[in-house]
């Protein structure tokens, strides 16, 4: 019987390698049961269906579902794609932080067969600690800027403005991608 994950990481910090782990809890809870029909569940009643307007709705819901709200000092919370829906469907929403509301956008765009990836931004010199996390689609379509597909940001906690201008302060991002990891 699958087990919903809930991960509580004490006097540890998220590091690039802990990271992995986020993609890990990811991937294993895209093709559940909750997962999938949650997503399916959003797209439905959409007018134009096409990859951009499915994640933007699942970003939406991220976004009017989960609060954001600090995790306690010396303590990481992560909760899983699964547990995150059940807290959703039970409390009508609740907070968390940007790791587990980026996996949740993360799992429900995958759940609809989007290609996805989650981005990892530090802003510490000269150390491993992780201090964002957020989510991007590939987009194929034709459009101005590039010819191969184009990555275009989901970022469940803050605005897209300041997600580009953090992703320029940053001193390091790490890209999680399943198809290329």
């Amino acid at each position: 019987m699958f087990q919903p994950t809930n991960k509580i990481l004490r006097r540890q910090t998220l590091t690039r390698q802990t990271a992995h782990t986020l993609l890990k809890i990811g991937e294993q809870e895209v093709r559940t049961t909750p997962v999938l029909y949650t997503a399916r569940l959003i797209v439905r009643r959409l007018y134009a269906r096409d990859d951009i307007n499915d994640a933007l709705a699942c970003l939406w819901f991220v976004r009017h579902n989960v609060k954001y709200q600090r995790d306690p000092r010396d303590i990481e919370l992560v909760f899983g794609p699964v547990e995150m829906i059940r807290l959703i469907k039970y409390h009508g929403g609740f907070s968390e932080d940007c790791d587990s509301k980026a996996l949740l956008v993360y799992a429900l765009v995958r759940a609809l067969g989007i290609r996805a990836r989650l981005v990892c931004a530090g802003f510490t010199p000269g150390s491993d600690r992780l201090d964002h996390v957020f989510t991007q689609i590939y987009y194929e379509g034709k459009h101005p800027f590039s010819y191969n597909g184009l990555w275009l940001t989901l970022d469940p906690t803050l605005d897209p403005r300041f997600t580009n201008y953090m992703c320029q302060k940053a001193q390091w991002i790490e890209f999680f991608d399943p198809e290329t990891y």
